[in-house]
């Protein structure tokens, strides 16, 4: 025989070793794989829906003054009254709040949260978050 045809022979042999050795071990590594198991892309992660909450500012009092809501839920608090105010709460605060404007915290941890208005501090409302 040529010596060329010998050497692709044996490349060829050993390629072929190679590629049923590597088989062999995909195949294995597949038998590893209990019974019951999904694959990754099928999980399914499951989504809470946040909620928005309102509470008004009128006649100098939060309506209404207490409320419990979960994490991820937004409070919106709207100023019906005709002077201005301000919320200042634990890790949040609002700018001045003229007549018909509103001002809107997510809350992202659990705990209770009190706030009052800065301009009339005896306004004075909590948020228990779960």
């Amino acid at each position: 025989m040529n010596k060329k045809v010998v050497i692709i022979f044996s490349v060829v042999v050993v390629a072929l070793l190679v590629f049923t050795v590597f088989m062999s071990m995909q195949q294995k590594s597949v038998q590893n794989i209990p019974a019951n198991s999904q694959p990754i892309a099928n999980v399914q992660l499951e989504t809470v829906a946040s909620k928005t909450y309102q509470v008004a500012i009128k006649n100098f009092a939060f309506d209404p003054a207490g409320m419990t809501v979960k994490k991820g839920d937004t409070i919106t608090w709207t100023n019906n009254d005709s002077a201005p105010h301000q919320l200042v709460g634990s890790g949040f605060a609002s700018e001045v709040l003229s007549n018909g404007a509103t001002y809107s915290f997510t809350f992202k941890e659990a705990g209770k949260f009190d706030y009052y208005c800065s301009i009339h501090p005896s306004m004075k409302g909590s948020i228990s978050v779960e």
